[in-house]
């Protein structure tokens, strides 16, 4: 199963890349990821030399080895998320077929990769990406370590989830439910665990940087909560636009598009809904992984805290697909799963064909990070702002698409990769017009923020300003 294990993972990073390598989807969380990481391969300290919004540094340093290997480009800034996607479908097939079958493990792996392969902006550089592989990585070695080199495979399961915990620190409830699981070789974990923090620690400490880290760990505390919050699977703007059609046959067809693209929001309570009724029931065997996976798919959920959209489940989902396919897989009639099976695979090629479509419309458009594949309608807004703005010219953009600076290689002259409305302070806000000041940039793009647009994104947000 190793073998098909490492198969998966191949086919399904070759074919991401070659699709989704230069790709461009203009999103925030990217251009927040990417030019940071730019700017730590180039020696800078984050917290120090520049504002880094996330804490800990785990993401910066990932992606800045990989300019450091592969040289500065949108497909290198992309290779570190598609190694991610393609480690949780391999992940994903040997958890599932582990606990079932392989056929059950290869059916839920290819609905699982075009599902979340063909949603635009979701496979792009995340820290959150980063978080959930490690964690599920550290899931699969700690439940491969029971009974079988439980030494050597603990210790990695700790390290792996220390490695989660430097990317996104709330994906270190993963530890917790590990460290129940693996009881009996609790010290191997804890010591594989003990020793990425020491390392990363005293790197910090080296560099001058870890004061400056536990400042903005209280920063993010303080300022990150009150305009992140969202209630539990929503999407930005709502389901109402999307659900509602123009006739009955374009409703249902909207309701199911909408439920594939809600599995990672609606198979957690499914799955352990379907778990729990089966463990008061039955006897149900191997029942302490399948514990463990409803504990560490809890976790993930909880980790996404104070922002459980659709968005941040999709990046943790693995979970919550393998339990909801072993239980399909075992105790459901053959008949109801092959439908079930159908149904879904129906709807998969159906999102197939389209991002395929898309792709089949996509245009060129040289940039300083390489060829880049765009949509018609921005093709000519991009190509402009490219021939206009030069690498090395000084470019500011407020308060949004931070990617701006990563497309054009143009300087930013101040240290923050963005301003966040209603997350940034006056100090922040007084140390960026300084800096504008005393370095004038020769370009700005400057987005007009709506009081209407900043709800639709932070709906939690209504106490707060938006203006700077």
């Amino acid at each position: 199963m190793l073998r098909t294990t490492l198969a998966l993972f191949v086919i399904a990073a070759a074919v991401v890349f070659a699709f989704q390598s230069n790709w461009l989807v203009f999103t925030n969380d990217e251009g927040i990821l990417l030019e940071p990481a730019q700017w730590t391969a180039a020696g800078l300290r984050p917290y120090v030399d520049f504002f880094a919004y996330m804490s800990p540094p785990g993401s910066y340093w990932l992606q800045a080895l990989v300019f450091r290997l592969f040289g500065i480009s949108l497909r290198a800034g992309r290779l570190l998320v598609i190694l991610d996607f393609a480690c949780q479908c391999a992940l994903l097939f040997w958890l599932t077929a582990r606990f079932s079958s392989r056929r059950a493990g290869f059916v839920v792996t290819f609905l699982f990769f075009v599902f979340q392969a063909t949603v635009p902006g979701l496979l792009t550089p995340q820290h959150r990406w980063d978080s959930a592989t490690l964690a599920t990585f550290s899931i699969a070695l700690s439940i491969a370590a029971r009974g079988n080199s439980e030494r050597v495979l603990s210790c990695l399961a700790g390290m792996a989830a220390a490695g989660a915990a430097l990317c996104t620190p709330s994906i270190a409830l993963i530890g917790l439910a590990t460290a129940v699981f693996l009881f009996d070789a609790i010290a191997y974990f804890a010591a594989g665990a003990a020793t990425v923090a020491a390392a990363a620690s005293a790197y910090m400490l080296h560099a001058g940087m870890f004061a400056a880290f536990l400042d903005q760990i209280r920063w993010l505390r303080h300022n990150y909560t009150a305009v992140n919050g969202m209630a539990y699977g929503s999407v930005i703007g709502g389901y109402s636009g999307i659900l509602i059609g123009s006739n009955p046959l374009d409703t249902g067809i909207r309701i199911g598009l909408v439920v594939c693209l809600a599995l990672p929001a609606l198979l957690p309570p499914l799955s352990v809904a379907g778990w729990v009724s089966r463990f008061l029931r039955h006897r149900v065997e191997d029942w302490r992984p399948i514990a463990y996976l409803i504990a560490c798919s809890a976790a993930f959920i909880i980790a996404t805290l104070p922002r459980p959209d659709l968005m941040h489940l999709s990046f943790a989902a693995v979970p919550a697909y393998a339990l909801a396919a072993i239980w399909i897989a075992r105790y459901s009639p053959p008949r109801a799963a092959a439908w079930v099976s159908v149904w879904f695979g129906l709807w998969a090629c159906f999102f197939a064909f389209n991002a395929a479509s898309g792709f089949a419309r996509l245009q060129t458009a040289n940039s300083p990070v390489g060829q880049l594949r765009v949509a018609p309608d921005q093709a000519v807004d991009l190509r402009r702002a490219l021939a206009t703005i030069h690498p090395d010219d000084g470019l500011y953009v407020h308060p949004y698409m931070p990617l701006l600076y990563f497309l054009t290689q143009a300087r930013n002259p101040t240290r923050f990769a963005f301003l966040g409305p209603g997350m940034m302070t006056t100090v922040e806000e007084s140390e960026a017009l300084r800096e504008l000041s005393r370095k004038p940039p020769q370009w700005v793009f400057y987005l007009p923020l709506t009081r209407e647009e900043f709800l639709r994104v932070f709906p939690g947000g209504s106490g707060l300003n938006q203006r700077f």
